[in-house]
């Protein structure tokens, strides 16, 4: 019985593990069917900084409706939950990104691109509460 229990907690409690950072989303190298729904204000992605220290605000991210039409405004602020200051950090970074309520509910793509000009996606749907495209 002891062999079972060791054997219990090596392979299936790992997987139920919960930390706080389990709420932040990962970006993909490319967008597909996948989508997160974000039914509050706070987009939150963790991003994997592979090369170096930047300022966030040198962070090139984009919301789109669509493939041609990137939105402005969309993301009214970005804050780093990982570090707690304006930096990305190499290794793993926690962000928020603050969503305005000036557009209706629906499907968007956030692109981020990193500090080689690598861009990473995310599909979501932002339910805002207000109808329309």
């Amino acid at each position: 019985m002891s062999h079972f229990k060791f054997l219990i907690s090596l392979f299936v409690l790992p997987f139920f593990s919960y930390s706080q950072n389990d709420n932040y989303h990962a970006l993909q190298g490319f967008v597909d069917g996948s989508f997160v729904v974000v039914s509050s204000n706070t987009l939150k992605v963790k991003i994997d900084e592979r090369y170096t220290d930047y300022d966030l605000s040198s962070l090139d991210y984009k919301v789109y409706l669509s493939k041609d039409n990137p939105l402005s405004g969309i993301v009214s602020s970005i804050a780093n939950q990982s570090t707690g200051n304006s930096t990305i950090k190499r290794g793993k970074n926690f962000l928020d990104l603050n969503l305005g309520t000036s557009h209706a509910a629906g499907y968007y793509v956030l692109e981020i691109k990193d500090s080689k000009g690598e861009a990473s996606y995310l599909r979501f749907y932002h339910d805002t509460g207000l109808s329309g495209p």
